[in-house]
C-alpha cells in the first residue's frame, strides 16, 4: 500500500479540520436543560430550543449538558437559572444558555432565557418568551434567541474597539519642561516690621534719692512685657559667597520702655514704673540664604540710642516727668530672622537680643537702671532694584561666583 496517497489528504485533514475546530470552540454554546414547572411543558420548550438553535444561530454550535451526569460540584438538581453555570459543567463552552419556566400573573407561560459568557462568569442579556404551549414556543424563540445573542455581537464589536485602540501605538508623551524660576539678585531691600519686646531691668547701683523715710528694695533683675517697638529697616547687598548673601541693614526702631520699680513709703509696697521712649538706630552686618520662597539669615551690629521727651516715675518727682539720658547711649545687637515669599516681597519674623552698653541716668546724672531686651517683631521686606546679567558677568569676571540670592 502506498502510504504517500493517504498521507497528503491525512495532513490536510488535521490541519484543515483542527483550524475548524479552533474555529467552532470560540462558537460553542452549552444548553442547560430548563428548570421551571410543569415539567412535560419544560421539556417540551427545551426539545424546541434544540429543534431550532442551529437554524436561528448558524453562526453558533450548540452542545447539551448531560443532568443524568452532573459533576460532584454542582448539586443533584442543578443550579437554577439564574446563576451562572459551573465550569466543570459546561466544559470549555465560553457561553451558556439557561432558562427557566413560570406561570405570570396573566396565566401565561414565560421562559425567561440567560445567555452567560462563562470565561469571567458574567451575565451578558436576558430575555423572556410567552407562550402557551409548544407551538407557540417555536413560532415566537428564533426571534428572542437571536435578539439575546445580538448583545454577544455588541459586546465583541466594543472589545475589539477597545483592543484596536490600544494597538495603537500612544504618541510620545510631549515633556514640557518647567520654567526656570532663576533667583532674582537684588540691590536693595526696604523692610518694616512691629512687635513687642522682654526687657530685663537691672540696678547696677544704689538710687540716689533714698533717704530716712522712703525704703527703695529696688528688685533686680526685673522682667517687662509691655514694651513695644515699630520698625524700617534698608539693606545693602554687597555680594554674594556661593549661596551666602551678605548685606549691609541700617536700621529705625521706635520704641517704649517700661520698667518695674517697686519700694516702701512708710511700710506700704508702692508700684511706680518707668516709663520713656526712644529711638534706636541700629548698623548690622546680614547674613541670608535664599532658596525657592524662603529665606533665613543671622545678623548682628551695634546701635545708638536718642531719648524721645522725659522719662515717668511718680514716686520721684513732683510731676512725675524728668529728663534723661544714657551715660554711653550705645549697645549692641544679634538675632536671626526667617522669611516666606508673599507677593512681590517676604513676610518675616524677627527675633534679636539687644543690650545697652550704658545705664539710663537723670538729667543730674544719677544712675537709674540699666536695659537689656529680647525683641520680636513681624514684618514684610521688599527686594528692588534687580542686578542685570551684565552686572552678574562683570562679577563672574572678576572672579566671585554668580549670585543664588532670591528675592523675597
Amino acid at each position: 500500500m502506498n502510504l504517500k496517497f493517504f498521507a497528503v489528504p491525512l495532513i490536510a485533514f488535521f490541519l484543515y479540520g483542527g483550524g475548524l475546530w479552533a474555529q467552532d470552540k470560540k462558537s460553542i454554546v452549552s444548553t442547560v436543560p430548563f428548570r421551571g414547572s410543569p415539567q412535560n411543558l419544560v421539556d417540551d420548550y427545551f426539545s424546541v430550543l434544540s429543534n431550532i438553535f442551529t437554524s436561528a444561530l448558524p453562526e453558533f454550535t450548540p452542545v447539551p449538558v448531560d443532568m443524568n451526569n452532573l459533576p460532584s460540584d454542582v448539586p443533584a438538581n442543578g443550579q437554577p437559572a439564574y446563576v451562572c453555570p459551573s465550569p466543570s459543567l459546561t466544559k470549555e463552552a465560553p457561553y451558556a444558555l439557561t432558562g427557566e419556566v413560570t406561570l405570570g400573573e396573566d396565566g401565561q407561560y414565560h421562559l425567561r432565557l440567560y445567555l452567560w459568557d462563562t470565561t469571567d462568569q458574567r451575565l451578558i442579556f436576558s430575555d423572556e418568551v410567552v407562550a402557551q404551549n409548544r407551538q407557540e414556543c417555536e413560532d415566537y424563540l428564533p426571534g428572542v434567541l437571536n435578539w439575546i445573542f445580538s448583545w454577544q455581537a455588541k459586546e465583541k464589536e466594543k472589545e475589539k474597539e477597545l483592543a484596536d485602540a490600544l494597538a495603537v501605538e500612544a504618541p510620545p508623551p510631549v515633556v514640557v519642561a518647567a520654567p526656570v524660576n532663576e533667583p532674582k539678585e537684588k540691590w536693595l531691600y526696604l523692610g518694616l516690621r512691629g512687635g513687642g519686646s522682654l526687657r530685663l531691668s537691672a540696678q547696677s547701683s544704689t538710687l540716689f534719692w533714698e533717704d530716712q523715710s522712703i525704703s527703695f528694695p529696688y528688685i533686680t533683675p526685673l522682667w517687662d512685657f509691655v514694651n513695644m517697638n515699630a520698625a524700617f529697616h534698608i539693606a545693602v547687598h554687597l555680594f554674594t559667597l556661593g549661596k551666602l548673601q551678605i548685606d549691609v541693614q541700617a536700621e529705625a526702631i521706635f520704641t517704649t520702655d517700661h520698667a518695674s520699680f517697686t519700694w516702701l513709703d512708710n511700710g506700704n509696697t508702692e508700684q511706680s514704673p518707668f516709663k520713656s521712649m526712644s529711638l534706636m538706630f541700629p548698623l548690622l552686618a546680614r547674613f541670608s540664604l535664599r532658596e525657592n520662597i524662603l529665606s533665613m539669615g543671622i545678623q548682628g551690629g551695634v546701635y545708638y540710642t536718642l531719648p524721645l521727651g522725659q522719662m515717668e516715675n511718680k514716686a520721684l518727682v513732683q510731676g512725675s516727668s524728668f529728663d534723661y539720658a544714657l551715660d554711653l547711649p550705645l549697645g549692641y545687637t544679634a538675632g536671626i530672622y526667617f522669611g516666606v515669599k508673599a507677593g512681590p516681597g517676604s513676610l518675616f519674623l524677627d527675633a534679636r537680643w539687644a543690650d545697652d552698653l550704658g545705664e539710663f541716668q537723670n538729667n543730674a546724672g544719677e544712675p537709674l537702671y540699666h536695659r537689656s531686651m529680647i525683641i520680636v517683631n513681624f514684618g514684610y521686606e521688599l527686594g528692588i532694584i534687580t542686578k542685570t546679567k551684565k552686572e552678574k558677568a562683570q562679577k563672574n569676571a572678576s572672579g566671585n561666583e554668580p549670585s543664588s540670592g532670591k528675592e523675597k
